[in-house]
């Protein structure tokens, strides 16, 4: 097969025996099913309490700790999502459509679900109400996608968004809740701010996490201790010279980082250093699909944000990606779904799952492959079909239940 930097991308339909899966669009009983969740703690469970929660301690979540059983034709999927920090009905109905796409998955292959920042509005985790056992986690989460739909207990790999990082928020509370009593089956996943992941794809096992850099202490507790995936601490090692052209193996991996932060480095004069631990992970890669993870898009054709596009690319940051071949960019931020190729990367901006009110409409002046506005909600299924040879991405819109835009991924 060819390496990651000649992959090949096409927005056409998908091959042979990788029948696209669609969502569905969440209508009013479903709505108001999923809503009757939303406020189950308050009677039966106080945050501070050490009991277990009945669903984040679900078996559901086994996928952290067990490899999933052995159908080599079986695909591989993974859900992102972004800017869900406020359990609106739009969110909800986000969560339903996901939920509804899972169901005609094949048993067990949903992998993962991304979170990809501003998870909680509208200023992160509040200092005063309480770190790890925070009932923000339960009522802004939990509630939305866990305890109504089952088939999205599985890991849920997240980072850090502007967000988070308010006046008065306690982002650490994140990585903290990682490791939390109320999370005993390790199903919230932000051990670090900045991290990888292998996936499998012969025996779709997930794991282990690496973090990119030093880490603060709650950071290395995170690590260490969250879930049963055999994580790692230390970071990766510059590869010798010449390792980077060693034949690829049959995996994906996932680069989560901090977005927020390389933007506010950039400004402190900390960047390179940045730049550097993302590079150094991406050249040891020899996986054969590499997606990279973070808040802030590089590009959008939002009016509001496009310039923190431009600054990310200006940094850096796109040509590390391209350098490495990087295949796919997913962020949030911009309160809509976008699409758009550029220098061999796919990049997708998932972050409609909120209320459009943040949305300033579209730069014309930007060009762009897709560009959705707030009449559709929605999220990013990525699939790996049973060949292992292509990634194919859908923006699936929670509104209408239907396909708004399709780029596969050949290798």
């Amino acid at each position: 097969s060819s390496s990651s930097s000649s992959s090949s991308s096409s927005a056409a339909a998908s091959p042979a025996g990788n029948t696209p899966v669609r969502g569905a669009p969440c209508d009013s009983a479903t709505a108001t099913a999923a809503a009757d969740h939303l406020h189950p703690f308050h009677h039966h469970h106080h945050p501070h309490h050490s009991h277990s929660h009945p669903s984040l301690s679900t078996a559901a979540a086994a996928a952290l700790s067990a490899p999933a059983p052995d159908h080599t034709a079986r695909p591989l999927s993974i859900f992102a999502v972004a800017d869900a920090g406020h359990p609106s009905d739009r969110v909800l109905g986000v969560a339903a459509a996901m939920h509804e796409c899972a169901k005609g998955l094949p048993p067990e292959s949903l992998r993962f679900c991304l979170l990809g920042g501003d998870n909680f509005y509208p200023s992160g985790i509040r200092k005063e109400v309480g770190g790890t056992a925070d009932e923000m986690f339960l009522h802004n989460w939990a509630a939305v996608f866990v305890h109504p739909f089952p088939l999205l207990r599985v890991p849920w790999f997240g980072v850090l968004g502007n967000h988070d990082y308010k006046k008065h928020a306690n982002w650490g509370a994140e990585i903290d809740f990682t490791v939390s009593e109320l999370n005993p089956q390790g199903i919230w996943q932000i051990p670090h701010r900045a991290y990888y992941l292998t996936v499998d794809l012969e025996t779709q096992e997930v794991g282990p996490l690496v973090a990119m850099c030093d880490m603060e202490e709650r950071e290395r507790e995170g690590l260490e201790r969250a879930g049963t995936m055999g994580l790692l601490s230390a970071p990766v090692e510059e590869e010798a010279e010449g390792e980077e052209q060693r034949g690829e193996t049959a995996t994906l991996e996932l680069f989560a980082f901090d977005s927020k932060k390389m933007l506010d480095r950039a400004v402190e004069g900390g960047l390179k250093e940045d730049l550097e631990q993302l590079e150094r992970c991406l050249r040891a890669s020899r996986a054969r699909f590499k997606i990279v993870f973070a808040h802030h898009p590089c590009y959008t054709a939002g009016v509001h944000h496009g310039e923190q596009g431009d600054d990310l690319r200006e940094y850096g940051l796109e040509e590390v990606m391209r350098r490495h071949g990087v295949d796919v960019y997913v962020s949030g931020h911009e309160h809509a779904l976008q699409a758009h190729c550029a220098e061999g990367v796919e990049h997708f901006v998932v972050g409609a799952a909120t209320h459009g009110a943040y949305y300033m409409g579209v730069d014309e002046a930007r060009e762009y492959d897709y560009r959705g506005g707030i009449e559709h909600c929605g999220f990013l299924h990525m699939q790996v079909d049973g060949s292992r040879h292509n990634l194919r991405c859908a923006l699936i819109s929670s509104t209408t239940g239907e396909e708004l835009y399709v780029r596969n991924v050949q290798k």
